[in-house]
């Protein structure tokens, strides 16, 4: 009955006049290996849109149309999207009909894709979200302040690397970079890590380092640095992970381990890594244990902290705006003060208030 309406709405859509169905909604637009040719979608709202690989859409005007779930493979030949709205499914266009969507003028990226070029563009502020976009060529792009966040980014180059608001924050978690290699690139004061759905699987972000790279104060969690067959011990002794004896949260490569005798990496360690909390809310009931040296990640502080020690503790995307009795001096201890990644925390207003009047002094 479904499939029976689907094909009723398209092909009555091909005999009368376009105008006679603007606003209405379609439950689905079912090409399947045929071509759609001359039609008119603007302004309207389309439950399904599908087609294989051999279906071919001729110009067709998507102009200001929503598309709840797109599951299109063929090819889209003199077509108008601008403003069209795609809420679901794989995107599969080519670039010059993606830069008209809602989607790209949004800057904001959450949908897979296909293989798209991106080629040339001023990607400035964009953000690319909770998605595989290792399809994605963006070279020559300008990525001044984009964003990535719990997705696997394009290939980009050191240069563009450094352009990140990631990079500008020293905030590189859960994003995998499929053994992206960094050669040069100063990453001293960064986090790089995934606690992410991948872990679960056992799966780490792979990172591919050379010896000129620095590392000095940078934080491993659940990283897999097997492949940086170039790394020097002297990067290594740099480290937030060396410093505090949280070697155990990386996966280290061959020579490294050899070197300072480390056991076999546990490949499901995920929350209970020894060393690192991750998505804990700690409130009253909680008896609060020794957290000098230890990581935090997206965890919640509802607790006293009176004469806790956080020395070299790192925060990443945690909350303790609710703490009532956190000092400036537990605050300077911590690996963000130290690091300059206060950012990467939500702080109590009266801290935020306090570090602000220290500024000015």
């Amino acid at each position: 009955m479904y499939l029976f309406l689907s094909l009723f709405i398209l092909f009555t859509a091909f005999s009368v006049n376009a105008s006679e169905y603007e606003g209405e909604y379609i439950p689905a637009v079912v090409i399947g290996d045929g071509i759609l040719e001359g039609h008119d979608f603007s302004n309207r709202m389309i439950g399904d849109f599908c087609g294989e690989m051999c279906s071919c859409v001729l110009n067709c005007s998507f102009r200001n149309t929503v598309i709840k779930r797109f599951q299109f493979e063929g090819r889209f030949v003199d077509c108008d999207f601008t403003n069209c709205l795609i809420e679901s499914g794989t995107l599969d266009m080519n670039s010059e009909d993606f830069i008209k969507t809602r989607n790209f003028q949004s800057r904001k990226l959450s949908l897979p894709t296909t293989w798209m070029r991106l080629d040339e563009m001023d990607l400035s502020d964009f953000e690319f979200q909770e998605n595989d976009f290792h399809r994605i060529s963006i070279s020559g792009s300008k990525l001044t302040n984009v964003l990535f966040q719990d997705c696997t980014p394009p290939k980009m180059t050191e240069s563009q690397l450094a352009e990140t608001r990631n990079f500008q924050n020293g905030n590189f978690y859960r994003i995998d970079f499929q053994g992206m290699p960094i050669m040069k690139t100063d990453l001293s004061r960064q986090v790089f890590g995934n606690v992410w759905s991948r872990v679960v699987e056992g799966s780490f972000p792979t990172l591919v380092l050379g010896p000129n790279v620095s590392l000095k104060n940078t934080v491993f969690l659940l990283a897999d640095l097997s492949q940086a067959e170039e790394l020097t011990v002297e990067q290594v002794r740099e480290t937030w992970n060396f410093r505090n004896g949280k070697m155990s949260l990386v996966h280290w490569p061959k020579h490294i381990a050899e070197k300072f005798d480390l056991p076999k990496f546990a490949q499901k360690v995920g929350q209970k890594a020894e060393g690192l909390f991750v998505r804990c809310t700690f409130d009253a009931a909680v008896p609060i244990p020794e957290f000098s040296g230890t990581a935090f990640c997206e965890c919640v502080f509802q607790c006293s902290l009176c004469n806790t020690d956080l020395t070299e503790c790192v925060l990443v995307q945690c909350d303790l705006s609710t703490v009532e009795d956190l000092t400036l001096e537990q605050v300077k201890s911590t690996w963000n003060y130290k690091a300059g990644r206060m950012s990467l925390c939500k702080w109590p207003e009266y801290i935020e208030k306090a570090l602000e009047e220290e500024k000015k002094q």
